[in-house]
C-alpha cells in the first residue's frame, strides 16, 4: 500500500464514523423528543392535581 490508499483508507474510516455519529445524534433527538412530551404530560397532569387538591381544600 502506498501512502494514497492509506490516505484514502482514513479518509473512509473518518467517513464512516461520520455516518454513525449522525445516525446516532439522530436517535438521540428522536429519544429527547419522546422526553420532553413526557415531561410536558408530567406537567399538566400536575398542575390539573394541583387545581383539585386546592379546590378540594377550598371546600
Amino acid at each position: 500500500m502506498d501512502k494514497l490508499d492509506l490516505i484514502l483508507l482514513e479518509l473512509k474510516e473518518i467517513k464512516d464514523n461520520q455516518e454513525k455519529m449522525q445516525s446516532d445524534m439522530t436517535a438521540l433527538r428522536t429519544d429527547n423528543r419522546g422526553v420532553h412530551r413526557k415531561l410536558d404530560m408530567l406537567m399538566q397532569t400536575t398542575a390539573i392535581n394541583i387545581e383539585d387538591i386546592t379546590m378540594l381544600k377550598a371546600k
